[in-house]
Parts: C-alpha cells; sequence; structure tokens
C-alpha cells in the first residue's frame, strides 16, 4: 500500500473522537472518568486519597479508586432506593433504625460500573495498592445541579465536596459477587434512614450555596466544557503528529509490523524496539544485554543448521560452574552455544551487563549507538552503578517459538540480529544506516491505531529518561485544567494560609473558578512512576474579579505563583514563552 494512503488511514483512524477523561471539576474531584451512564445519572471513577484529596500530593499507599456518582431524582424526589431496616453499625452495637440498599442499586453498581474499572483506569492493576482494595469499594453520591455547604468540622483545601450519601460493597470471597458490606460482614444494614434519600430532606439539614455562586457556576461550567473540548482537538492532533512521523520513516527494505502482530509473543518488548530500530525505547541496558544472549542462544538451538556448516567459522562460548565441599572441587554444570563469529565479540560483555558486573565501558559504546537524534542517551543512569531489572523481560521460549514462526532467515529475523549486532558494537540501527532486506516490503504490513500511540508515549517515556536542558525551553507536554482550591496557587497551605487571602481563596472555592496548569517536559520520573513536568499555572480565559483583592492582601510577594496574574486561553508551546508571560514580556 503506497505511504500517502497509509498515512491518510492512520490519520482518518486518529482523527475519530477518543475517550476524553472526564471529570467533576466542579466538585473538586480532578481526574474522574466517566464510568457508565443512565437514566439515574453518571457513574464516574477516581484515584483519590483516603480524604478524596488529589493522588499526586499524597503517598501511593494512601491512594485508593472511588465511585463517585451525581444521580438524578425520580418525581418524588428520591435519589437514591432502599428499604427500612434494622440496622447494626458495629457488631458490639444494639439494632436500631436504618436501611437496606435495593437490589436494583447494588446491581448498577455491581453489573454496570465496576466492569468498566480496568477498561477506564488501565493503570490501577499496576498500582501497589490494586491487591489490597480490588475486593471493596466505596462509593459517593451527590444530587445532579445541587452543590451544598459543607458539615465537615475541618476543611482540607484539596479534598472533593462533601457527599450527600455513601455506601460500601465488598466481595463475597476473593472472586465473589458485589454485595453491601454490611451483609459480607454479617451487620444488618446501613446506619441511615429511608427518609433522608429525597432532595427535600437532605435540604433539610444541609444549606445550598449561595445564590449568586450558583448563578455564576453556569458560565465557570462552560469555560470546562470549552477546555474540554480544546483538550480533546489537541490531543488528538499530537498523536495525528506522531503517526505522520512514524508513517514518514518508513521505507523500503526494512520490515514493519502493526502491534497485533506483537501480541502473539509475551514479553517481547524489547525484541520489538530493537527490530524496529527504537533503542531509546529500551530502559535498561540490561533488557538489551538480555535479548542479545536469548537470541544468541535460542538460535544455536533453534537454527543451528543456518550457522556456518564447517566448526572452524563458527565461534564458541563455553560456561563451566564448580563447586567445593569438603576440599574437592568437582564440575556441577556447564553451558556451551556456538553462533556466528561476528555475535562473539560481544557475547561475554553482554552477560558483564546482564548480570551486572564491571563493564562501563563498553556499557557506554550501547549507549551512544541508542543516543536520539538530539543526542541525549535512552539511559538516565549513565554513569551510575547499574540497577536492578525486574525479571526476565526476554524469554527463551518466545524466543524459539518467534525463530520457528519467522523462518531462521526470514528478512525480520535476520533484521534482528543485525540490529543486535549493530547495538552492541555502538552503531546505530539497520533503519537508521539504510541497510536493506530482500522481502522485507512483501513481509510488512500497515500499521494501526494503537501504534501511533504507543509511538507517542514510548517518546515521550524515553525524553523523560534524558531530558533536554531547561534553558532550551522544554517542548509543550499537557495542560489541565482545575477548579480553583482554598491554597491553590498560593505558597502556603490553606489552613495556614494569610487570612485575608483565605476569605477571598473561600469565595473562589465556592465557584470553582478554573485555573490552567501548562505541564513542560517531561523532565524525569518521580518514584511512582509519573513524569516530573515543569509546570507554570495560569488563570483561564478571565481574571476572575476577585483576584485584585487577592493580590492586595499578599504578605510576601511569593504568596501567589506569578503566572496567577495572568489569563490565558491556551497554553504557551515551550517553558521560555510560558516564563516570557508570567515575568510579563
Amino acid at each position: 500500500m503506497p505511504r500517502t494512503i497509509i498515512l491518510l488511514l492512520i490519520s482518518a483512524m486518529l482523527s475519530l473522537h477518543t475517550a476524553f477523561a472526564q471529570g467533576l471539576e466542579d466538585r473538586k474531584i480532578q481526574g474522574a472518568r466517566l464510568l457508565y451512564e443512565d437514566a439515574s445519572g453518571k457513574y464516574y471513577g477516581a484515584i483519590v486519597t483516603h480524604r478524596n484529596a488529589r493522588p499526586n500530593q499524597a503517598n501511593l499507599y494512601d491512594q485508593e479508586i472511588k465511585i463517585f456518582v451525581e444521580r438524578i431524582p425520580d418525581a418524588d424526589g428520591v435519589f437514591f432506593n432502599a428499604t427500612p431496616a434494622k440496622v447494626k453499625p458495629q457488631k458490639e452495637a444494639p439494632a436500631q433504625d436504618g436501611l437496606n440498599y435495593r437490589e436494583d442499586e447494588i446491581a448498577r453498581i455491581a453489573d454496570h460500573v465496576l466492569p468498566n474499572v480496568d477498561h477506564v483506569f488501565p493503570e490501577w492493576r499496576a498500582h501497589p495498592m490494586w491487591k489490597h482494595s480490588r475486593d471493596r469499594v466505596f462509593v459517593e453520591f451527590y444530587i445532579q445541579d445541587l452543590h451544598l455547604k459543607t458539615t465537615r468540622d475541618f476543611d482540607y483545601s484539596d479534598t472533593a465536596e462533601e457527599s450527600v450519601f455513601w455506601m460500601w460493597l465488598k466481595r463475597q470471597g476473593s472472586v465473589g459477587e458485589w454485595r453491601p458490606a454490611y451483609e459480607v460482614d454479617g451487620l444488618l444494614g446501613h446506619p441511615q434512614t429511608v427518609d433522608r434519600l429525597t432532595v427535600a430532606s437532605v435540604l433539610e439539614h444541609r444549606k445550598r450555596v449561595d445564590d449568586g455562586v450558583s448563578d455564576d457556576r453556569k458560565m465557570i461550567l462552560a469555560m470546562f466544557d470549552r477546555h474540554k473540548t480544546a483538550a480533546a482537538k489537541m490531543q488528538t492532533d499530537l498523536q495525528n503528529a506522531y503517526a505522520r512521523r512514524l508513517v514518514s520513516d518508513r521505507r523500503p527494505g526494512i520490515v514493519y509490523k502493526p502491534g497485533s502482530y506483537w501480541k502473539q509473543y509475551a514479553n517481547f518488548d524489547t525484541p520489538r524496539n530493537v527490530i524496529e530500530g527504537n533503542f531509546p525505547f529500551i530502559e535498561h541496558p540490561a533488557e538489551f544485554a538480555a535479548a542479545y544472549l536469548t537470541y544468541v542462544d535460542q538460535y544455536y538451538q533453534v537454527c543451528e543448521s543456518y550457522l556456518p556448516p564447517n566448526p572452524a567459522d563458527r565461534a564458541s562460548y563455553t560456561a563451566t560452574w564448580f563447586e567445593t565441599r569438603y576440599g574437592m572441587t568437582s564440575q556441577t554444570s556447564s553451558y556451551h552455544v556456538e553462533m556466528a563469529p561476528r555475535f562473539a565479540t560481544a557475547y561475554e560483555k553482554m552477560a558483564d551487563i546482564k548480570y551486572k558486573k564491571d563493564a562501563s565501558a563498553f556499557l557506554m559504546s550501547i549507549v551512544n549507538s541508542m543516543a536520539e537524534v538530539e543526542g541525549r542517551t535512552p539511559f538516565s543512569f549513565v554513569g551510575e552503578t547499574l540497577t536492578e531489572v525486574a525479571g526476565d523481560l526476554v524469554t527463551d521460549r518466545e524466543t524459539a517459538r518467534f525463530l520457528r514462526t519467522e523462518g531462521c532467515t526470514s528478512p525480520i529475523v535476520r533484521q534482528y540480529g543485525e540490529n543486535l549486532w549493530r547495538g552492541a558494537n555502538g552503531l546505530s540501527p539497520a533503519q537508521r544506516a539504510g541497510l536493506s532486506f530482500p522481502g522485507a516490503n512483501a513481509a510488512s504490513a500497515d500499521y494501526e491505531r494503537d501504534d501511533a500511540r504507543r509511538f507517542m508515549d514510548e517518546n515521550i517515556a524515553a525524553r523523560a529518561r534524558n531530558p533536554g536542558p531547561k534553558e532550551q525551553g522544554y517542548v509543550y507536554y499537557d495542560e489541565e485544567l482545575v477548579a480553583y482550591r482554598t491554597g491553590m496557587g498560593m505558597a502556603n497551605d490553606g489552613r495556614r494560609q494569610v487570612p485575608a487571602m483565605r476569605t477571598v481563596g473561600l469565595e473562589l472555592e465556592k465557584r470553582g473558578y478554573p485555573v490552567l496548569y501548562c505541564n513542560y517536559g517531561p523532565t524525569g520520573f518521580y518514584d511512582n512512576g509519573e513524569y516530573k513536568t515543569l509546570s507554570y499555572a495560569f488563570w483561564y480565559e478571565q481574571k476572575p474579579a476577585e483576584l485584585n483583592r487577592l493580590l492586595a492582601a499578599r504578605t510576601k510577594e511569593t504568596d501567589v505563583y506569578k503566572g496567577m496574574k495572568y489569563a490565558i486561553s491556551a497554553c504557551p508551546t515551550n517553558s521560555l514563552d510560558a516564563l516570557a508571560i508570567i515575568n510579563g514580556k
């Protein structure tokens, strides 16, 4: 298929509407994503702390995933269906009035909402708290378009709006069905009466936020909607740009395979990156070394007949292990492999890298061969002690299956061997060296939508491992629109804030006035694997009327971020341009 047609196909696929993270910004729940929607309301999930604060401001082990619901009351004003029941909130407590959830409420969450969590939050399975919390979930309910004053005797500047009702669900057994926690724990029901589950009864106990704020909220929410649309287009445009680059880099004589092809091989990400010539995508030198050793070993096991027929024209490597016991030394095992001579030079040195022996000079030659076009290397820890690599990332079994399936002399196998040899000898991959492999064009296939997404993500991750110098200005990474919270943009936490500033901040907090974060980089990684970015904050689209009062209440210049004096509608394209705005150009 001609390159132009391939480009048009990928661009068309990437132009389709992508699922964009939908949030509850006006309730100060950041990063909430829509899980399910029906006539009863909208059901969101969000990774938050146990006090519903922003997760990036807490230890990983203080985070959990919760369900947040905006319910649409029925004609009688009921927003949650339950039946009267006796309840024991604790095993030792006497029975008291309470309620049991109706089966339709349980089934909606269990059958429609929770099954979508893994799909909408694919990163949650890798979270250290996933195993701890996979069998329990906390659901908080709000009433659509109803915002209420808090009843809490404390205020955290970054916590979500207080919900009007909550429910616990737990699994019965490790893989059982979801049921109310009071059933699983042997209690009697929820300690709340049915008459508290109507809009009218809620308003008897909780007051609405001021009418003026409610009127202003429509304008605020419209701003969020505009940003959501703009951000979705921006993300699509970014993916399209990477798709065009992915296609434009293709050339005759090189084998190209889509992601659906690679899925048939497990633990094969490093071989894929080597075959594709994407050396910067390899996170650790030991991964490359493991791929090199495994390829040579399995080629000998599966493809020995394709090695030089004369043993004198082959190179061999033998390792023998001995054990000394009671003064006697004896051989316990040995390992022997034969290979084409050109692979022999680096074989033992690759073993040194994989098993973390002293191989710093040789490591540097590999790193140099994997350098990005901009001159940065893909390994952020070059010059440091090699860190442990988790597990075997390249398996003998899958490499052997790859050789048998593709054939020992197929163009993709020859491309793999060539790039392994070139990388091990400090040379650029075949793609950049202008080499070709007969039969490669016929063996190639068109890219898919996910390939462009992967290409973009891997490039961003490689940049994070080796960010560019700050003085050059980081390229645009992403932007985030958040609702103003007391203390946001200030040097101090809301509880220790300058009193006069806090007064103004509370007014803005009620309105949820939007603030635009412009993140540049990435500039590296946090311990939890998230990207570090250089972040600047601005008001979104227009400054709030209270801004002058907020600035006048400062006790020192650093009480407000410099960017909070300005309003913009889109992030500047790089960090230097953002800084120029902050500094008044």
